[in-house]
């Protein structure tokens, strides 16, 4: 009977927990909550989010005490006309924890996010770190396979540095993709990525300086069995019936999907259009409806910045070709391209 329920629902669990040292950070991280969720521990409000696909972070230190916690996240996923998808779409939205919900344990100055990727000549690599606090220090980028060994001075949390590639381009054909590793103070990022290059040329699409021709399938994150669930073996079976098709690439429809799509398509060698569910008649001209679909972009882009098989971010689907669609839509074009000059 809750196969069609709208509302809210809570989950809560007991978390036993054991001090780590001093200045430690705790943070929990929830993989996919549809369609908004707050969330508490011990009774103490932590934060919240809204976005059905895409991931959040909340830092749990303070509310945290030895022994045993209680976790309780509500979720609610009533659709209407002022998120994101609104309420007229034509798949099924689910509700409620669809995706992982961890702790993870940081030191007091860490890695909030660390990408590489080719210049567009295809000549060097680009690696770019934050971290979540102001800090300055140097931190070290290394990428055994490629003899790479590189310091990276760091000042008030960004950085930013490049070095001659000398490696072998990712593509369908060759999916390769090289450990790196990236390290700021007491914290450490590992990465399996692989380097691209994707531009135009005209009304071509350009992979690593050669023309490419997209043949490919929609794909929702939807199973008879799973619902909106997705499992490794999901996702390597629908890849392998792509292949028996003779495509080379996949259009995620019409949400992200789970951040291991990517990671096994990058793998595989399968190329991947990824987008946000700007869908149809979203209310284009509510500010608040805006801000929601800039974060799950944003959200998106960050999650996925180092898979090489994500060629192109989509920022919506069959809008209606009005003032209001045109700026919103705008926005969220210069919103990529700010994020992730790289793809298209």
């Amino acid at each position: 009977e809750w196969t069609y329920f709208e509302g809210a629902a809570w989950y809560t669990r007991w978390v036993d927990w054991e001090a780590g040292p001093a200045g430690e950070r705790v943070i929990l991280n929830i993989g996919a909550a549809n369609y908004a969720a707050l969330v508490f521990l011990n009774g103490i409000f932590i934060g919240g989010h809204r976005g059905g696909s895409t991931p959040f972070s909340l830092e749990v230190s303070g509310a945290l005490r030895p022994g045993r916690n209680r976790l309780q996240i509500m979720v609610e996923n009533r659709r209407s006309a002022a998120r994101v998808p609104m309420q007229h779409i034509d798949w099924f939205n689910y509700g409620g924890l669809y995706r992982d919900v961890s702790l993870m344990r940081l030191p007091p100055v860490a890695i909030r996010q660390a990408s590489a990727a080719l210049t567009a000549d295809g000549t060097a690599v680009r690696f770019k770190v934050s971290l979540d606090s102001a800090a300055s220090l140097t931190g070290r980028i290394r990428v055994p396979a490629l003899g790479i060994d590189a310091a990276l001075p760091i000042r008030a949390g960004a950085g930013e540095t490049s070095v001659a590639f000398t490696g072998q381009f990712w593509s369908p054909e060759t999916p390769v993709c090289y450990e790196v590793i990236v390290e700021a103070g007491d914290d450490r990022f590992r990465d399996r990525i692989g380097f691209r290059t994707i531009a135009t040329s005209g009304t071509d699409i350009v992979l690593n300086g050669r023309k490419l021709w997209l043949k490919g399938v929609c794909v929702h994150e939807d199973d008879r069995g799973l619902g909106k669930v997705s499992t490794e073996a999901d996702v390597r079976r629908r890849f392998r019936h792509l292949r028996e098709l003779g495509a080379n690439f996949a259009r995620l429809s019409h949400y992200p999907h789970h951040e291991h799509v990517a990671r096994i398509a990058d793998e595989e060698g399968i190329l991947l259009w990824a987008e946000v569910p700007v869908y149809w008649a979203i209310a284009f001209d509510n500010p608040e409806t805006l801000g929601d679909a800039e974060n799950q972009l944003s959200e998106l882009i960050r999650r996925d910045i180092n898979r090489a098989s994500i060629i192109l971010w989509g920022v919506g689907n069959e809008n209606a070709d009005t003032d209001a669609r045109l700026a919103f839509m705008s926005r969220l074009a210069h919103l990529a391209k700010a994020l992730d000059p790289s793809r298209l």
